[in-house]
This record gives structure tokens, C-alpha cells and sequence, in this order.
């Protein structure tokens, strides 16, 4: 399962300066995340494997609750805005 990946193309799918994307490779190496190699003289990194991330129910009840969580407050924080700020949205 190897696959060789550029900087540039790393920087672009994860949204990270350019020039970070030695570091979190080499973190993500580090971590046990990914194995692979990484060539800086050609700024590419090549990646032989990648930590498979499973969820169990309780993991995913817990991730549910926390996004009900997240958007209550979000909710909440929009009918605040919305009630606090009516002399500035009818400007």
C-alpha cells in the first residue's frame, strides 16, 4: 500500500502551510500514526502504512452526544446574537 505524496499535495489536503509539513509528518511518523520514508532533498513523503482508526459504539454514542452538544450551543449562541443584536441587523 504504498503511496508517494508530495509537500504540496499534503499542504493542500490538510490545509497546512507548506512549510510545517516536514514536521507533521515526521509527528505523525513519530506517533505511530504512519510508516514511511521522507525524501527532503525532493519533497515528497512516501507512505507504506496507515493506522486504521475504528470506532466502538461507545466511542460513536460519546461522538454523537458531543455533536448534540455542539449544536445546542451553537443554536443557543445564534438566538443570542439574534436577540442582542436587533438594532445592529435592522442598520
Amino acid at each position: 500500500h504504498d503511496r508517494a505524496m508530495t509537500f504540496t499535495e499534503i499542504a493542500q489536503q490538510t490545509k497546512v502551510q507548506p512549510n510545517e509539513i516536514e514536521h507533521l509528518i515526521m509527528k505523525a511518523l513519530s506517533l505511530g500514526l504512519v510508516r514511511g520514508t521522507i525524501d527532503q532533498v525532493a519533497e515528497v513523503a512516501r507512505i507504506t502504512w496507515v493506522q486504521p482508526k475504528v470506532l466502538d459504539k461507545g466511542q460513536i454514542i460519546n461522538m454523537r452526544e458531543r455533536l448534540r452538544a455542539w449544536d445546542d450551543g451553537v443554536n443557543k449562541l445564534g438566538n443570542w446574537i439574534e436577540s442582542s443584536g436587533q438594532e445592529i441587523w435592522a442598520a
